[in-house]
């Protein structure tokens, strides 16, 4: 649900909503307005516009501290009074005792995820300039920012680096991580000649090592089918996010138009794919892109019906129902697809393949192909 939430703040470009600021903090953003429309942090718009790299890092410098403060406390060589700190400590958190290691890659882990679209947002928007007549680029949501100059080159040199290294560095190097444990587990499962009680114990090693592996988080919510799964979804919030802020110079129709149709693309390809475990974790995102869609319609029905951009109120309404009915008309007949049984669909399946197959053969020949 983090993800819902920082995409609703990051994807409202004007920030307006009383939704998207209590939001703000979520996506590591210091620019909170007050009642009156000041900001509650006396910050400049370049430290604005850099905030979500500065909080990124001190969560990092925050963790290592921690890890350090724990390494200190837990040293056999100190005096009574640590001792004692230390023995309340792992009563209350038995973890840091025998899994300090792992717990801290496994949380720098899930700190990466946390933070990924917040800062993936703050690069692409860094990158973004924007050219007023008569004046000289300036970044697009901070325009008394002039671009290349100053320190907006260095800056943008860094932005440009993270999102060669989100959009195509992490999320390949993690497909690569998820096909070869996906593999793992397929040989695994290959073991069914096996005695049952070896095959048992066998798997109850394979279950024991993943529980204490700290890379285990990039793959536990998925079944094993879909172990890559997590490149997937780094990819669907780079385009979530960047195509929208990417085509702002065309207008702001088009990029509410562009993210309610990746939204309906990505939620459509969850629906059918079906790649958690739980399914709970299929409802949370399935549930929460429907309320992203909801919301985005509401605000291409409220802003722009105007003849300013030939949208009529008939065009809308249209435009909505297509949204609605499309996604249905695809997902209600898989869904009733999928409740025959397995006997049935297999005959089905091979009954449609033959029908198309024969069709194919009876069509005519293009005159080209004598």
């Amino acid at each position: 649900m983090v993800l819902i939430y920082q995409l609703a703040y990051l994807l409202d470009f004007d920030h307006t909503t009383v939704v998207s600021k209590a939001l703000s903090f979520l996506s590591l953003s210091l620019n909170i307005e007050n009642s009156q429309g000041g900001c509650v942090l006396p910050l400049s718009p370049f430290d604005k516009m850099i905030a979500p790299y500065v909080v990124a890092l001190g969560m990092i410098v925050c963790q290592g501290l921690w890890h350090a403060m724990i390494q200190f406390v837990r040293g056999p060589d100190r005096g009574p009074l640590f001792k004692k700190i230390w023995a309340k400590t792992i009563h209350w958190f038995p973890y840091l005792d025998t899994g300090l290691r792992h717990s801290l890659k496994r949380t720098s882990i899930i700190l990466i995820f946390f933070y990924f679209s917040p800062v993936y947002s703050t690069a692409v928007g860094i990158l973004s300039c924007r050219t007023i007549e008569g004046l000289p680029s300036v970044v697009w949501d901070y325009p008394s920012i002039q671009c290349w100059t100053g320190s907006h080159t260095a800056v943008a040199i860094v932005s440009g680096a993270i999102v060669v290294v989100q959009a195509i560095v992490l999320p390949g190097a993690l497909l690569r991580y998820g096909l070869h444990r996906q593999n793992d587990a397929t040989d695994q499962g290959k073991t069914v000649q096996e005695d049952r009680p070896e095959r048992e114990r066998q798997s109850r090693t394979h279950v024991e090592l993943e529980k204490t592996d700290p890379f285990y988080v990039l793959h536990s919510c998925y079944t094993d089918q879909f172990r890559w799964w997590m490149a997937v979804d780094l990819m669907e919030r780079s385009m979530i996010i960047g195509l929208p802020m990417l085509l702002r110079p065309v207008g702001a129709y088009v990029p509410i138009y562009v993210t309610l149709s990746t939204l309906w693309m990505f939620l459509m390809l969850r629906a059918l794919m079906a790649p958690y475990r739980s399914s709970i974790d299929h409802a949370v995102r399935i549930l929460g892109y429907s309320a992203l869609i909801v919301e985005f319609s509401f605000q291409l029905r409220q802003k722009y019906i105007t003849n300013q951009y030939g949208v009529t109120e008939g065009d809308a309404w249209i435009e909505q129902m297509v949204a609605v009915v499309v996604p249905a008309a695809i997902l209600i007949p898989v869904k009733l697809f999928s409740k025959v049984p397995v006997e049935r669909r297999q005959h089905l399946t091979e009954q449609l393949l033959y029908i198309s197959q024969k069709s194919l053969r009876v069509l005519p020949k293009s005159p080209s192909s004598n």
